[in-house]
């Protein structure tokens, strides 16, 4: 789609670079393509500008260039929202607002929509701070590339799985090339990143790591097991709907019994810390560790 231009547009007002690179921005997210020359004329400022407009929005985002004309490629194209289920909709601009809250506007313009206030999401989600680094490991984890990053002063070697977000933080999921082991990495200490993009591993090593159900943000290769007994409002809640790293072992008028899988120990000990004064634990393990943390906290008010 060519953008076309009119003596109406190029006599009016010249717009701020923050409005102007919006606008850009909106462009490209509906489909349109454009020349540098176009965009000079449109907004009458130099070409070297808009070159400088453009090679600022390239690394963020996957702007390609074919036939001098600047486009995003389709995946990244907003779809006509009557073809988008009105809660789909609804409920994925109300997660926009909570990670990406400074493009809520622009996608809502977009896409022709606005942001309903029906919906309240009681959690909490770190916003996306760095798009580049998202929009980077996204690129590696479709294209299947590996990539070099420094983390807390080590340089690691990652072929990424997953993006998950737990407890309202980001990580990145991924295969350790040099400790063989997946691993979780928090999106904040990731520095210097970069996409390696020879090849590192074998095709079936590949589809092994591609074909694996990760449901943790912790994920490894051998899960744990303990037994909890839950009672009052913890059984209550679990029995409204059961997650999938829970399994009814017993059920009566008083309480539950359930097997609770995990992979780190961070996971059961939020989970036991949660439901204080409605659960009760089997491994003594725990028991122990939940003590001492309760008395630390204790101590330290």
């Amino acid at each position: 789609m060519k953008l076309k231009i009119t003596k109406d547009i190029k006599m009016r007002a010249k717009l701020s670079k923050e409005k102007r690179v919006e606008e850009i921005l909106k462009s490209l997210f509906i489909g349109k393509r454009f020349t540098t020359s176009e965009l000079s004329l449109k907004y009458d400022v130099a070409l070297r500008v808009i070159q400088k407009d453009l090679k600022e929005l390239k690394e963020i985002y996957p702007i390609k260039k074919e036939f001098k004309q600047y486009f995003l490629p389709d995946e990244y194209i907003a779809k006509d929202t009557q073809d988008i289920h009105p809660l789909a909709m609804d409920i994925s601009m109300s997660v926009v607002n909570k990670t990406l809250p400074k493009y809520k506007d622009m996608i809502q313009d977009s896409l022709n929509v606005k942001l309903s206030n029906i919906f309240l999401f009681d959690f909490e989600v770190e916003e996306i701070k760095d798009e580049k680094l998202f929009l980077d490991i996204k690129r590696a984890i479709v294209d299947k590339f590996s990539v070099k990053f420094n983390y807390n002063s080590y340089e690691k070697n990652i072929y990424p799985i997953k993006i998950s977000n737990f407890n309202s933080y980001w990580y990145l999921i991924g295969y350790d090339l040099e400790a063989t082991i997946i691993k979780t990495f928090y999106l904040d200490n990731i520095e210097n990143l970069s996409i390696l993009e020879d090849k590192f591993l074998s095709d079936e090593v590949i589809n092994k790591l591609n074909k694996i159900e990760i449901t943790s943000s912790w994920y490894n290769e051998n899960p744990k097991k303990t037994k909890l007994i839950l009672f009052n409002e913890a059984k209550k809640y679990i029995l409204r709907r059961v997650p999938s790293n829970i399994k009814i072992l017993k059920e009566n008028k008083d309480n539950i019994e359930i097997e609770f899988n995990y992979f780190n120990e961070i996971e059961v000990m939020n989970f036991i810390k949660k439901w204080l004064g409605n659960i009760k634990l089997k491994n003594n393990t725990l028991k122990q560790k939940m003590k001492e943390l309760l008395q630390f906290s204790l101590n330290n008010l």
